[in-house]
């Protein structure tokens, strides 16, 4: 049968049996395949449930102890039970993992997340909720899947750019937010720091955080870089863009990173370029922007951040605490 991807999306994440999509769940690593009873630590199974949303939950069948003033300890059987959602990104949710999932993908496509609503069949107030939570999971996982780039052999340019907005549409951008970052020529593996100063100690803090020494950096002529390479470890290269867009005595250029610069800019809406909402909007473009370098699947990728962010193995799960958000 021709199935369309809308078809095979549903067929391998959203089918109808409750039990069918339980057992993808936790093949994929998206909720435990295991579970200790928090009561009496014995091995809970996977039993049916009519209380559960999803059909299923995790009984104990152990026994316990309990003892009484003055009675003997009488062992008697545990009955502890624990939602198959415990500790995972789908936890205290009163939706099926069914409308999760397509909302999800709906998220993971860049398409009008109302229409995703209305795929979900979600209130507006679920849209809200977790178009936050999708977003949520990108910041935790760009954040504390930080690399640093460049080293040995390798060439990165950098620059600072300001993300604003003109007054009334015409003339010089007079309010937004400046960033300072940088890309590896030849991977594409970047770096994008939301800055409040472009002075000396903020840069240099910075790039010694995300270039590694032996570094070859190209950049422009701005003033603050005069005295941080041979500090850091880094061969520095200049192009003097009141002049030329390439050195012509060197070769000297950061047209790699002017390029991703406008790809940024494009991808976040001017609304998106105040502070409110600039982290978060950042964070989106650096991901969505390895994947689509990368070829891959913006869902699946998604899913793979879900499943580090929220481990369902553990009780904890990493808290987005940080407002300089870093790639890969």
């Amino acid at each position: 049968m021709d199935l369309s991807i809308s078809d095979l999306f549903m067929e391998e994440w959203c089918p109808e049996d409750k039990k069918t999509t339980l057992d993808n769940m936790m093949e994929k690593g998206l909720i435990a395949s295991s579970c200790m009873c928090p009561e009496c630590g014995s091995a809970m199974k996977i039993q049916a449930s009519q209380r559960s949303l999803d059909g299923f939950s995790w009984e104990c069948g152990g026994y316990t102890l309990v003892r009484r003033p003055k009675q003997k300890p009488k062992r008697v059987r545990c009955r502890k039970s624990v939602t198959v959602r415990r500790n995972s990104f789908f936890s205290q949710a009163h939706l099926s993992f069914r409308q999760i999932l397509i909302f999800s993908w709906w998220y993971c496509r860049n398409l009008p997340l109302t229409e995703g609503g209305l795929a979900a069949k979600f209130s507006l107030t679920s849209v809200t909720d977790w178009t936050s939570f999708c977003n949520e999971v990108i910041l935790n996982y760009v954040y504390h899947s930080n690399t640093a780039i460049g080293g040995p052999g390798k060439e990165v340019e950098i620059d600072e750019s300001l993300f604003g907005k003109r007054k009334n549409h015409v003339g010089r951008v007079v309010e937004g937010q400046w960033v300072f970052g940088g890309v590896e020529r030849g991977t594409g593996r970047c770096f994008l720091v939301p800055v409040a100063k472009r002075d000396r100690e903020t840069l240099f803090n910075h790039l010694r955080e995300f270039v590694l020494p032996g570094t070859h950096v190209f950049s422009d002529c701005w003033r603050a870089y005069a005295t941080i390479f041979p500090e850091l470890g880094l061969r520095h290269s200049t192009v003097n863009h009141s002049e030329n867009f390439i050195n012509p005595a060197t070769g000297a250029h950061t047209q790699t990173i002017e390029s991703l610069w406008g790809r940024a800019k494009k991808s976040l809406p001017a609304g998106r370029r105040q502070s409110k909402h600039f982290t978060t909007a950042l964070a989106k473009f650096k991901f969505f922007n390895k994947i689509k370098r990368n070829r891959g699947d913006p869902f699946a990728a998604f899913l793979e951040a879900v499943k580090v962010v929220y481990d369902p193995g553990v009780a904890a799960q990493l808290v987005f605490d940080h407002e300089i958000d870093a790639d890969d």
